[in-house]
């Protein structure tokens, strides 16, 4: 980091890990400045409980407890993400998660209602909501890219490099007898 020689006479001499903020005049380590590419030492002008107070003034200017856009609901935003990129409200969403009993679509197993984990599953192609999957199974098929032929490939392959229980057990009864010799 850069050291100042003087920075004022209040402050004649700051070591290389600290800075003064632009609003309360104090002088800080930089971990109390937010980080920022267009700022000296790439820390922020004025530290960050004055960067907090002041966007909270502001918000009480405006009459607000919280930003726009941020809910008191947990669940806030991964609903209207849904509603806007599916146009799937949060009834629908219910309805289609109670008509598959809570139940991944493809492994079924149990699901919580708006965990994050729950995904919506739709048509690339068309848009189309297809189901409620969990995030495994969701993963799977975006990576198969949602082609039925890579699916029965995949299938094909699990199936001719999977060792059937007979044929494992043939080969530990073979690997007693080769040992015991």
């Amino acid at each position: 980091m850069f050291k100042y020689d003087i920075l004022s006479d209040d402050h004649p001499l700051i070591l290389e890990n600290q800075k003064v903020c632009g609003s309360c005049k104090e002088e800080k380590f930089l971990f109390d400045f937010s980080k920022s590419v267009r700022h000296r030492l790439g820390r922020s002008s004025r530290c960050k409980e004055c960067l907090n107070s002041q966007r909270r003034q502001a918000l009480r200017k405006r009459g607000l407890k919280r930003p726009l856009g941020v809910s008191k609901e947990p669940n806030y935003r991964r609903e209207k993400r849904r509603s806007r990129s599916y146009g799937l409200s949060s009834i629908s969403f219910k309805t289609m998660y109670d008509a598959q009993n809570g139940k991944c679509g493809i492994c079924f197993n149990n699901m919580e209602f708006l965990a994050k984990t729950t995904c919506v599953d739709h048509d690339h192609d068309n848009g189309n909501i297809r189901g409620i999957l969990c995030m495994k199974c969701n993963l799977g098929l975006g990576h198969f890219e949602d082609n039925i032929e890579k699916m029965k490939s995949a299938i094909e392959y699990i199936k001719k490099h999977s060792v059937s229980t007979t044929a494992q057990e043939s080969n530990i009864i073979n690997f007693k007898i080769l040992g015991d010799k």
